[in-house]
């Protein structure tokens, strides 16, 4: 990867992690300051509503009715990231206790892999997967960087040649 493509992966990665991060503290605002007004927002096939969501007030809609379905609604990414591209692929994690449940019920969580698309410094599409795999193959990312999280700062980077070896380290070669 050049020094440019790096530079460029890590900006898309911090934008991305900005987004959880302003997302995690009600800070809707900041979260669509990096989404381009024209986002498109495609949920997976077997969700309620698999449309795609168009702008701003769309994804809006979209997130308020995942957190209408639950007390204390959570999304966080996952341990792992793979970018690369214009691209960045995401564990994207969501989670809270059914409102119709008890407050004493166990919390349940949703996770599924999202392909974040940027350009110019902003994210202009969201899909959806169910599988890491399929999202990577989507993504179609050739040199893959994979960033480990904690919390939602970067501590390793690990750069690959190919989507391939990316796969094999990841543990999903056939």
């Amino acid at each position: 990867m050049s020094d440019t493509a790096r530079a460029m992966s890590q900006e898309n990665v911090e934008i991305v992690l900005a987004g959880y991060e302003g997302y995690e503290h009600g800070d809707v605002e900041a979260v669509f300051a990096s989404f381009h007004p024209g986002i498109v927002w495609e949920t997976l096939e077997h969700t309620p509503d698999p449309d795609f969501n168009k702008g701003h007030e769309a994804v809006a809609g979209l997130w308020a009715s995942w957190a209408d379905t639950f007390d204390d609604f959570w999304a966080r990414p996952g341990p792992q990231l793979v970018a690369g591209g214009g691209k960045v692929v995401v564990e994207h994690r969501t989670g809270g206790r059914l409102k119709e449940s008890a407050h004493d019920s166990p919390e349940v969580s949703y996770d599924n892999w999202t392909v974040y698309t940027l350009r110019d410094g902003l994210v202009v599409a969201v899909k959806e997967y169910s599988t890491l795999r399929g999202a990577l193959e989507a993504a179609e990312i050739d040199n893959p960087a994979v960033y480990a999280l904690q919390d939602t700062r970067v501590v390793v980077v690990t750069e690959y040649p190919t989507l391939e070896e990316a796969l094999e380290a990841l543990g999903l070669r056939e």
